[in-house]
Order: C-alpha cells, then structure tokens, then sequence
C-alpha cells in the first residue's frame, strides 16, 4: 500500500514544480523573498486546512528545538527553491533525485569499505553518464549555461535536506505519535516567521502588497495543493515504509516530472520554458531512461 501513497506523491510533487515554474514565469518581476514566503503561508495554510478535515483535527503547536531549527532550514530550502526554479528547467529538478544516493554509496565503497556489487557499479555509472547528460543542451550539445556551481550547490542541499526531512519526521511521528499535518505545518510556519523577519530586515515589507502579488498568490493556491498532498502522501508512505524503500521510488520521479512537463506545455500548451523540440525530447528521453535505470539499479 505503500507504494501507492509514494506514487501518489511523486506525481503531486511533479505538477507542484511544474505549477511553481509556471507562477515564477510569470511573476518575473516579484522579489525572491516576497514569492517564498508567500508559497510558504499558502503551503502552511492548505496543510492546516488538510489536517482539519483530513486528520480530524488532530492539530497541535510544537514549540520543540528540533522543529524550529527544522523550519529555519526550511525557510532556506524554500529561498533556494525560488533561485533555482528562475534559472533552471524544470525537469532538471528531476536529476536531483539520484545526487544523495550516489554520493551515499560512493563513501560507503570508498572511505567504510562496503562492497559494491556489480550492478551497483553499474547503476551509478549510468547515473553519472544521466546527470552529464542533463547538463548538456540536447541541441548544441554544450552544457547548460543556467547550470552554474552555485546551482548543482542547491542540488546538492536540496538532496540533504530531503534526508534530513525523512528521518526527522519518522522519528517524531514514532517516538511523539505526531502526525504528517501537525510536524509539517509546524515546520513551515516557523519557516514562515523566519523569512518575514528577513522581508522586514531588508524592509521590504511594502512589496507585500504589491498588486502582481496578488496574481501570484491565486497561482500558488494550485501549485501549494498539489505541494500539501506530495507532502502528507510521502509522509503516509514513510509510516508504512521504511526511508530508504520509499527513496527506492522517487528512481521514478524524472520519468513522472518530464510527462507531466509534457503535458502542460506540450499538450496544454502552458509555457514553462522547457526545451522540447524534437532533438531536446530525445536527448531528454534517453537521459531519463539511463536515470531510472540507474537508480533502480543502485537501490
């Protein structure tokens, strides 16, 4: 059953990026700060209002350590998002999937001396090969000059904080009983009041009440949905599974986001500035094949 929940949950995680990438298209000339805090107070709300009526109300306040540094992390999480969504592909976020694993494994064989199977060896090197692949424009064949250091830097936070997520809220879900709603709405309002204070400190609280943000705002409310339900749908997975089964799925997530690119741009014709034309599909397609492959054959 598990399985389900965690493909529920990478399909919403994929129209999540896809939507973000569409909102932050369009509202080119909001603050960076200004759009991730305002994705953040609809994120937190819908999760409140899921947990109202879908966890029966079971909500609570956590004042806990462990919470608040978790939500400043997140405030971070939440600002690196906003930067590397203006920049990059959205199906590039896909590629992030398989930086912790591989890193993982490559210091378990190198510096604890694990053995590394075959197919293991394998696996990563067809992630390698994947990952390159992706940071190559499919037409010229150079790298992607949105692809900078400080980008494969986020990716690699990104990949961090997914573990740090996981583990966190597995513990305190088995050792506290808290539920998915209450440790991430928590999580994300103590992220909420950090990035407001950063508004204010560089007192930008005026941009708040922009007229664009309005338009932005309505936007996020489909984006944050689809964001709340690949949160609690992971999070359901996570109490029925372990972390590393449920890491073994996400090897489907480039699959799931480029479909779901494909079709809000190329079937609903909702520009996200992906490249797909016919040698960028391709080169994209072959890209995803040696990545889920791959992961499949490292986990």
């Amino acid at each position: 059953m598990w399985q389900v929940f965690s493909l529920l949950g990478l399909f919403a995680n994929a129209f999540e990026n896809s939507l973000d990438k569409y909102s932050l298209i369009n509202g080119k000339s909001l603050d960076y700060a200004i759009t991730t805090f305002y994705r953040v107070v609809v994120f937190t709300a819908i999760l409140v209002i899921f947990g109202l009526f879908w966890y029966g109300g079971n909500l609570s306040v956590l004042v806990d350590w462990r919470i608040i540094l978790f939500g400043l992390l997140s405030a971070l999480y939440g600002l690196s998002y906003t930067v590397a969504l203006k920049k990059i592909e959205v199906t590039n976020i896909g590629t992030i999937t398989y930086i912790g694993p591989a890193v993982f494994l490559l210091i378990d064989t190198v510096l604890l001396h694990v053995p590394l199977s075959l197919l293991q060896g394998m696996g990563v090197l067809l992630l390698v090969i994947g990952g390159i692949g992706f940071s190559i424009d499919g037409v010229t064949k150079k790298l992607k000059k949105e692809l900078s250091l400080s980008i494969f830097g986020i990716f690699i936070f990104w990949s961090a904080y997914g573990g740090i997520e996981a583990y966190l809220f597995k513990f305190m879900h088995a050792s506290y009983g808290i539920d998915a709603p209450t440790f991430f709405s928590n999580t994300w309002a103590w992220a909420g009041i950090s990035l407001l204070f950063l508004i204010l400190i560089q007192r930008k609280g005026r941009m708040l009440f922009d007229g664009p943000v309005r338009i932005f705002v309505t936007r996020s409310v489909f984006s944050k949905t689809c964001d709340a339900s690949s949160t609690l749908f992971t999070a359901q997975a996570l109490t029925l599974a372990s972390v590393s089964q449920v890491s073994a799925m996400e090897a489907l997530s480039p699959l799931i986001l480029f479909f779901v690119t494909f079709l809000i741009q190329g079937v609903l014709h909702y520009s996200l500035n992906e490249r797909l034309d016919r040698k960028s599909f391709a080169w994209k397609a072959f890209m995803i094949v040696l990545l889920v492959a791959g992961g499949f054959m490292v986990h």
